[in-house]
């Protein structure tokens, strides 16, 4: 089975090089790890009862709160850590052409009066004030720009981040988790 995926994606590739329907997360072990043992947490790899796919599974503590990091040979990376917030909510993403019509219909989109941030994410809460305190922080803002953070929200108590699937340096990891570290200790205030 892993020879046919293998063929799968050579064959995409050819076709779309950015297609990437599977990576071998297993050589991304030594990465996580690394991170994992620099930062206090635990790791635990699951794998399919035929061994053909893998799943990394990474938790690091960050005050009184736990940052999930997983990854399947098939699944993006999903950057979670339950807040416990229910009454506050955000939704970070790119404004691409489907947002963009969205927001035409429904103009519920908030400005935090930051071009570069405002064309490239299309941000939507809640509390508009709150958010705009939270991204007042430029340090944050240049995070989220340098490193092109997609999808980023709190939803349900939830913060939530879907990373790129060529997300494998230990320094990427880092920047997740600076992210979630600025996130908790603003909104959590």
């Amino acid at each position: 089975m892993p020879d046919l995926i293998k063929k799968i994606e050579k064959v995409m590739r050819a076709f779309i090089p950015a297609a990437t329907p599977y990576i071998d997360i297993e050589k991304k072990l030594k990465t996580w790890e690394k991170f994992s043992d620099k930062n206090n947490g635990t790791l635990q790899i699951k794998r399919t009862g035929s061994n053909t796919f893998s799943r990394l599974i990474m938790e690091v503590p960050i005050k009184n709160y736990m940052v999930r990091f997983e990854e399947s040979d098939i699944n993006l990376l999903r950057v979670t850590c339950n807040l416990g917030i229910k009454d506050f909510r955000f939704y970070i993403t790119f404004e691409d052409v489907i947002e963009k019509i969205i927001k035409s219909f429904y103009n519920q989109e908030i400005e935090i009066g930051d071009k570069e941030f405002d064309d490239r994410y299309l941000i939507t809460t809640n509390n508009e004030r709150k958010m705009k305190n939270i991204l007042s922080d430029n340090k944050l803002k240049n995070l989220l720009l340098k490193n092109s953070i997609s999808n980023f929200h709190l939803a349900k108590g939830e913060l939530f981040i879907l990373g790129d699937r060529h997300i494998d340096e230990a320094e990427e990891f880092e920047i997740i988790l600076e992210i979630f570290k600025s996130l908790i200790s603003k909104v959590c205030q």
